[in-house]
């Protein structure tokens, strides 16, 4: 009984000791994190704030993955190649019940926003599905093809205004999108809004930052008017 119990107080302090080990390490790493960001926003001229969640009433546009709920951190906000821009981490928790303990788990994303000439309808690029885009329109989805399956069939796109929506789908556009494959970003109001799953890293700021600007470049200039896509709808 003695040895039995000896082997469990072993056990339950190496226990203990990994998760104060953890918890250290995720300390550390959220320091390096908040430092490294300090000192990217120094070099291109941002402004850092470690955190602030009266950014997300500010940004949040009600679409995925904002929740309503949760926290912002590691800021970085001011003017990036002539745009007002505002990045950060996004997290909240969810919490489920399987009748005998309550388990909860942190989401974070890492959350880039440009912002556009003037407000826009909605406009959204995702992945396609595993059904392709022509199941999509054949059973009703509401989406914009541009006619070529092997742009169609990777890439799924929805706007509130097809004219408007035709116009981002600049030949320049879609050039870039078939060079980068698909990845999180939307039109939405005045914001170029995209996202990645995952803890926001210093090193992924300037390159999907400089992404965005880029795309937003090849954009059309007329299509920010709008006297044609106010009165142009589905």
């Amino acid at each position: 009984m003695v040895a039995g119990l000896m082997a469990f107080v072993v056990i339950m302090g190496g226990l203990i000791a990994l998760v104060v080990v953890l918890v250290v390490i995720g300390q550390q790493n959220r320091k390096r994190r908040m430092e490294e960001f300090g000192r990217l926003a120094a070099g291109v001229g941002l402004q850092f704030i470690p955190a602030d969640n009266s950014f997300l009433l500010r940004y949040s546009d009600g679409h995925a993955p904002f929740q309503g709920r949760g926290a912002a951190r590691n800021i970085l906000l001011g003017n990036f190649r002539g745009r007002p821009v505002c990045l950060f981490q996004y997290s909240y928790t969810t919490s489920s019940y399987n009748g005998t303990r309550t388990t909860s788990t942190t989401h974070s994303y890492a959350i880039w926003l440009v912002a556009l000439p003037r407000p826009v309808p909605l406009f959204s690029v995702g992945h396609e599905g595993i059904f392709g885009g022509k199941v999509a329109a054949a059973i009703g989805f509401r989406r914009l093809d541009i006619g070529d399956p092997s742009f169609d069939d990777v890439f799924k796109i929805k706007c509130d205004n097809e004219w408007f929506g035709r116009r981002v789908l600049h030949p320049a556009v879609i050039d870039l999108l078939r060079r980068t494959g698909p990845w999180n970003w939307r039109l939405s109001g005045p914001n170029m809004i995209s996202y990645q799953e995952g803890i926001f890293e210093p090193a992924a700021a300037l390159p999907r930052l400089n992404l965005m600007c880029d795309l937003i470049d090849r954009i059309p200039a007329d299509a920010w008017g709008e006297a044609e896509w106010t009165t142009r709808r589905w």
